[in-house]
């Protein structure tokens, strides 16, 4: 979770400054290849220990998309053609 932060971190400095296309490749760099590079020991633990990552993924998509935090994420994951944690290992 804490290198998983730090992308967050690193997105809200640069959105400021870069597209949402830009963005996106920030995430894929920052987040995306921590959460897929855990995702086997992710696939038998259970729901409530990979809710704080789940929480850091919806997190990054209403930063790069400039959304509220009550918005809802599914349509979000949809518009950037980002796969959730819980697909990920389908």
């Amino acid at each position: 979770c804490k290198k998983i932060s730090y992308g967050l971190r690193a997105l809200i400095k640069a959105r400021s400054y870069f597209p949402v296309e830009t963005l996106l490749s920030l995430y894929y760099a920052f987040i995306h290849s921590h959460l897929n590079y855990g995702i086997s020991p992710w696939r038998n633990a259970y729901h409530i220990h990979l809710w704080p990552l789940i929480k850091l993924q919806k997190q990054a998509t209403r930063i790069i998309t400039y959304t509220p935090r009550i918005s809802p994420s599914g349509i979000l994951f949809i518009d950037l053609n980002v796969l959730p944690i819980s697909a990920l290992y389908f």
